[in-house]
């Protein structure tokens, strides 16, 4: 019995011994497993944060080029970059996600030792570029430094300047004198429930009766007569910038866009990033064309007018349509002015006169824009707008002077640059109910992305 005792004691002290040596065992293995977790995940959260920093560098360029772009829409890097390998098209893009990647890449080395080419941050370094011909910016960030990078990024971000919607048939930033004998009224197609808003941000003299239907509402950041309120807070106006529409419309119409030029010429547009108009190609050293003749600085459309679609672009001087014939525009036209003192004041040219009992049935070629003047825009003279309208925009005043109730038809926008009174008399106004108008400053960007 005593011999059985003291072979169970040993056996127990046996079976503690194995089951002491399998839970260290068992231990050791979960304390190597968090351990290789822990350095796992320390690596891993390494990983993530130069993966972070490396990102942040390069949509640090990315925000450097939108802000850029905002102030001058034309801005490109290198200046006059424009992206010409053969896996890129105008019409369809890249070729293939690799393509792009490569180009991007090959043009951002490329600048790596160009005097401010390269930027710095506390994520590292980055280059950026953005090619004149393509809405799309490519920016390479560096970890730590472009000198000795440990990692690369490269993101791309396409964008888009947004375009202007207004709100109101007649909108200025200067003091309006109406109403004697000035009507306003709906055109054909928009809904007799439409508002008719008319607005100053300085003083309204006067709110036109309705032709036709529709509420007619007037409103003034300064004084007005009742109906109109008096008071109201001022409206945006965006900046009237011929240029800025230049450089930004002329790639998309090249084939039907002529410069009238200073020289007596017509000139092609000249589509590169910046570029100054009248610098393109001579499409005619002789006039008349396509009906316009010139006098001084004042480019004429007469005797008839003109029935070819297109945009025509005044460069440092005036229109005037029926000098002393009628000058009828059958064809869909846009008009623009850019005056020798752009966006500053005063002025001695960059008006638009439509005048003498012209009518300007064809519409407009860029949609949505009809006139646009570097200068004031004048309706004179019995002359009308039967067909499609738009908008008849001026960078200074906006003037109604006929004797015949003529019309035009789609809406005013004044930005009155140089303190100017807009006058409306013996006219009317279609309201339209407006349209998307590319004169819009803002950008916002449609994709941001990595290229993998």
């Amino acid at each position: 019995m005593l011999r059985w005792l003291r072979r169970k004691d040993a056996d127990d002290e046996g079976v503690a011994m194995i089951t002491v040596i399998g839970v260290a065992f068992v231990l050791t293995i979960f304390a190597v497993g968090m351990t290789t977790l822990s350095l796992n995940t320390l690596k891993s959260s390494g990983s993530h944060v130069v993966f972070s920093k490396t990102i942040d560098a390069a949509e640090a360029g990315i925000d450097q080029t939108l802000a850029r772009l905002t102030k001058t829409n034309t801005y490109a890097y290198p200046s006059g970059l424009t992206i010409s390998d053969p896996a890129f098209s105008s019409t369809t893009g890249w070729a293939s996600v690799s393509a792009e990647k490569a180009w991007a890449r090959a043009e951002i080395n490329s600048l790596k030792n160009t005097a401010g080419a390269v930027n710095h941050t506390a994520n590292g370094d980055f280059i950026t570029v953005r090619a004149a011909n393509l809405n799309t910016i490519y920016s390479m960030g560096f970890l730590p430094n472009v000198s000795n990078p440990t990692r690369t990024r490269l993101v791309k971000a396409e964008f888009i300047f947004s375009t202007y919607h207004p709100t109101n048939a007649i909108l200025t930033n200067g003091n309006i004198s109406c109403c004697p004998s000035y009507n306003v009224g709906l055109a054909p197609g928009v809904s007799s429930s439409t508002t008719i808003g008319i607005h100053s941000n300085g003083n309204l003299g006067g709110v036109p009766t309705s032709a036709n239907g529709g509420t007619v509402t007037g409103t003034a950041s300064g004084t007005c007569s009742s109906p109109c309120t008096a008071g109201t807070p001022r409206e945006s106006v965006p900046a009237i910038d011929p240029r800025a529409i230049y450089n930004s419309q002329s790639p998309i119409y090249a084939s039907n866009w002529y410069d009238l030029c200073p020289d007596g010429k017509v000139h092609a547009p000249n589509t590169a990033s910046g570029a100054v108009p009248c610098t393109g190609s001579v499409v005619s050293a002789t006039l008349p064309f396509r009906g316009w003749t010139r006098s001084g600085s004042t480019w004429d459309l007469d005797d008839g007018g003109t029935a070819y679609p297109g945009v025509y672009y005044v460069y440092q001087g005036s229109i005037h349509t029926g000098n002393s014939h009628t000058a009828d525009i059958t064809g869909a036209t846009t008009l623009i002015t850019e005056s020798s003192n752009n966006r500053g004041c005063p002025k001695t040219d960059g008006d638009i006169t439509f005048d003498n009992k012209s009518d300007w049935s064809g519409g407009p070629y860029i949609p949505g824009l009809m006139a646009v003047a570097g200068g004031n825009f004048q309706q004179n003279n019995q002359a009308a707008v039967s067909g499609a309208g738009g908008g008849f925009i001026a960078q200074g005043s906006v003037n109604q002077h006929t004797s015949a109730h003529d019309a035009l038809v789609g809406l005013v926008l004044a930005e009155d640059f140089c303190g100017e009174t807009n006058d409306l008399q013996g006219s009317i106004l279609y309201y339209d109910g407006g349209d998307d108008l590319p004169i819009g400053q803002l950008i916002r960007t449609t994709l941001e992305l990595e290229l993998p």
